[in-house]
């Protein structure tokens, strides 16, 4: 190995979603310096009597798979991922038993980070992930029963908890943005930057470099947004029912680092991506 004083201009970001039962599935993960999961880890079709077993295999798979590949690993929970959701969960047992399993795996692997409407630092990048959503029904018709696909959902009362992504530069959620989804019954924090949710032009100085989410398993695949923000859909749940032994397909982005990012502003302005 040889050493090298040339500063690194970018991170390579690798990003799966929705694997839905089927990680062990994905051995075309390749290497990188940041891996991140943007939720759905489990289907609760298949594993209504084990989700805690799925959840354990999926902790295992990171362990062997994914961390000896990347520098940091990053994930978020999906709203299938209920034994997560300390408020929604369906079963309390297999709540603590899933609590207790992460935190033992976060503590023996503190490159990797579970992120529920928290953030992270990695290379100076800014990473914030979140699995909460705000419904609109759930406001209009409150129910205190747990529901099967419904985890981390609010009410729109508590809107005024949406994180002001100013400033994040990779911003991580389970659904799709607004603009993007058939689902308009949900808002996300990312979405008073693609739409006005507030009724009134909100002014964002610094949107996030990269949007990574899932849930939305019809649009796979990388777009931009007004040439500012890459949004990644990485939902492998119908990739891997046309192809189950097809070995999934990550998204990869090499992410400029925030320094030279800041150069290019001063320079020519806001960043464009072709």
């Amino acid at each position: 190995h040889l050493s090298s004083n040339k500063k690194k201009k970018s991170i390579r970001l690798v990003h799966v979603s929705d694997t839905n039962n089927h990680h062990a599935s994905l051995y075309n993960i390749p290497c990188g310096d940041l891996f991140v999961h943007t939720g759905n880890i489990i289907n609760p079709n298949e594993s209504k009597s084990n989700a805690i077993l799925v959840f354990q295999d999926f902790i295992k798979w990171l362990e062997n798979v994914v961390v000896p590949k990347f520098e940091m690993v990053v994930f978020i929970a999906g709203n299938h991922d209920d034994i997560l959701d300390s408020i929604q969960h369906v079963s309390l047992r297999e709540h603590l038993q899933a609590t207790q399993t992460l935190m033992e795996f976060l503590h023996q692997y503190p490159s990797v980070r579970y992120l529920e409407n928290s953030s992270v630092i990695f290379h100076d990048l800014v990473i914030y992930g979140t699995p909460t959503v705000y419904s609109k029904s759930l406001s209009e018709h409150p129910t205190d029963l747990p529901q099967t696909c419904h985890a981390f959902e609010q009410g729109m009362d508590n809107i005024g908890s949406l994180r002001n992504l100013d400033g994040v530069d990779i911003f991580l959620s389970n659904r799709a943005p607004s603009i993007l989804s058939v689902e308009k019954d949900y808002l996300l924090p990312m979405d008073h930057v693609y739409t006005c949710t507030s009724g009134k032009k909100e002014q964002v100085k610094h949107p996030p470099l990269v949007h990574c989410f899932g849930h939305n398993n019809r649009n796979f695949g990388i777009g931009c947004y007004k040439e500012t923000t890459v949004m990644m859909n990485a939902s492998q749940e119908l990739l891997h029912n046309m192809d189950p032994c097809g070995g999934g397909t990550p998204l990869v982005m090499d992410v400029p680092l925030p320094a030279d990012e800041r150069d290019n502003q001063a320079k020519c302005g806001p960043r464009l991506f072709h």
